[in-house]
């Protein structure tokens, strides 16, 4: 008996992702500081996830204002779309990385509430979550 409607058999090992592999070593207390890191997070990520949210955070802090995001998971909406980013200093000490895409939403990098976060860096209390953003935006 012949089946006709078999599919071609799938290659063997992970399939293939848009991202270089790196290797790396951690000394213990850097190790020790991440998966203390990870335990703060709500949703406790990974290890690799982990590290590859605290770089995009140095790296936007370091880098000129408009990121231009490659990873799949952290492309805005639209691809090919650059963001405007910013960090902000709450007052609790919480850092915050802040997108501005180019129709004017606001996004934030953090594991808190977005009008939480707005409010917790000075903004007027009573106005929306995006007038808040855009106050304090356009006052850095």
């Amino acid at each position: 008996m012949r089946i006709n409607n078999i599919k071609g058999k799938k290659g063997r090992g992970r399939p293939p992702t848009n991202a270089e592999p790196i290797g790396l070593r951690l000394p213990p207390d850097l190790f020790e500081a991440l998966n203390f890191w990870i335990a703060e997070q709500k949703e406790n990520p990974g290890r690799p996830e982990a590290i590859r949210r605290l770089l995009a955070v140095q790296l936007a802090r370091r880098q000129p204002k408009v990121l231009q995001l490659a990873s799949p998971r952290l492309t805005p909406k639209r691809s090919g779309v650059g963001l405007e980013t910013k960090t902000f200093v709450g007052n609790s000490g919480t850092t915050y990385l802040v997108f501005r895409s180019g129709s004017g939403s606001f996004h934030v990098l953090a594991e808190v509430e977005a009008t939480g976060a707005a409010r917790d860096c000075g903004a007027q209390e009573g106005r929306s979550t995006r007038a808040q953003w855009k106050a304090l935006w356009d006052a850095k």
